[in-house]
């Protein structure tokens, strides 16, 4: 079933990267959840775009079009199947130790042994991505089943794989191109369908930033809110160097440039945003296997195939 799938997904991928007059890449996307408490019973979602790079010119906004993007595999498609084939196994196994047990120490190990059946049967892994539009997708880390505590999160990583299709307007000037991500996650209460709400309002956001300035030890005529504004600008398209140069405008103490930037990047946490960015290179392929037609699906896996190249994100 995994190779058939494979097989579905490479003829997939011969099909999108016909777009015209763009170029494709294939990105891996980490997702991480680390809840602060146990046994929370809450849904995490992220909303993740694609977008051109954030220029300090504004040199972005002349760009037509965003990057497209389409979900190709992800790691919940290899733990579904593995959770499938343990749950047949637990089952087969309860079922065939049902007659066994007599007395009451052979019924206490029953229990022990059904206890762990249940944790098996209970573990229950719920990562999705869809489209929400061409340049965005929407992730979810659903809580999973737990045989003591009902639906609850719990710390892990999940992995997806991403088609996106660059313009090729990008890559006019260099045959490296930077693509920028910016994200806001939100939780949603698992049994309830009702969304915690994360973040600041914008004057718990003017004071955090106001503090940030202050503990920089910026010029006592700096306006801390639009230094705060200008600053968080530049650690949100991760610019160290217009980061250092704001600094210098504002006088502040450069010792303390590395912690400043620390606390802007949490503070950009509590009110719910991710950002991220990272560079194409036009020139650098990488070889997947040549996308054969359906019908040999499952009939030669063993047969040798030429590769294709797509391009490789880095």
């Amino acid at each position: 079933m995994l190779f058939q799938e494979v097989k579905f997904l490479e003829n997939y991928v011969n099909f999108a990267v016909t777009q015209s007059k763009t170029v494709p890449f294939i990105v891996r996307l980490q997702m991480t959840s680390l809840p602060f408490a146990r046994n929370q019973p809450y849904d995490l979602f992220a909303d993740i775009a694609f977008l051109p790079d954030f220029k300090e010119d504004g040199a972005d906004v002349n760009v037509v079009d965003a990057p497209h993007v389409v979900p190709l595999f992800s790691t919940d498609n290899v733990n579904v199947t593995q959770r499938s084939r343990a749950v047949e196994l637990a089952r087969a196994l309860t079922l065939a130790l049902l007659g066994t047990g007599k007395g009451v120490s052979g019924q206490a190990d029953f229990k022990v042994l059904s206890d762990d059946l249940k944790s098996v049967l209970g573990r229950d892994f719920q990562f999705t991505i869809a489209r929400l539009s061409d340049s965005t997708v929407r992730v979810r880390l659903g809580a999973a089943a737990q045989p003591d505590a009902g639906v609850s999160m719990f710390p892990r990583t999940h992995n997806a794989t991403l088609l996106l299709l660059v313009p090729e307007s990008y890559f006019e000037r260099n045959v490296r191109a930077k693509v920028s991500v910016f994200g806001r996650f939100f939780a949603v209460h698992a049994l309830t369908g009702k969304k915690l709400e994360v973040g600041m309002d914008e004057e718990q956001w003017s004071r955090a930033l106001a503090k940030i300035i202050i503990y920089g030890k910026c010029s006592e005529k700096t306006d801390a809110s639009d230094a705060g504004q200008e600053m968080m600008k530049a650690v949100t398209a991760n610019q160290w160097k217009r980061f250092n140069a704001l600094l210098e405008k504002y006088k502040c103490d450069k010792d303390r440039r590395q912690p400043m930037w620390l606390e802007m990047i949490k503070i950009l946490q509590k009110f719910g945003m991710v950002t991220a960015a990272f560079e194409l290179d036009k020139n650098t392929p990488v070889n997947i296997t040549e996308l054969a037609p359906a019908k040999s699906v499952g009939q030669n896996r063993n047969k040798k195939q030429s590769p294709k190249k797509l391009n490789a994100g880095k």
